[in-house]
């Protein structure tokens, strides 16, 4: 008797240092992912940098002239039609 708890537990104790360390690799994935990310977003905006830098002609104004009008549609929409996304009675003014 004893030696088959001792064995169920032996059995579990494997299994949950199987998926500990299962967990772990997904999670060391998962940072190397964003860590990668990062180096990449650093990279481009080293890259836009030089070439807005290298080019004189470089049309930087049409650049900031279309996020601005972006960002204004965006939040003209919200304001226009409520920016509550969780109660959806608002949205219909």
């Amino acid at each position: 008797m004893v030696v088959r708890f001792a064995m169920l537990m032996f059995v579990i104790m494997m299994v949950l240092m199987i998926m500990v360390m299962f967990m772990i690799m997904v999670a060391l994935l998962l940072l190397i992912m964003v860590v990668l990310v990062l180096v990449a977003m650093v990279f481009v905006i080293m890259v836009v940098f030089m070439v807005g830098r290298r080019f004189t002609g470089f049309p930087g104004y049409q650049v900031h002239a279309t996020f601005r009008a972006a960002a204004r549609l965006v939040f003209d929409n919200f304001r226009m039609h409520g920016a509550d996304i969780l109660d959806p009675g608002v949205q219909n003014r």
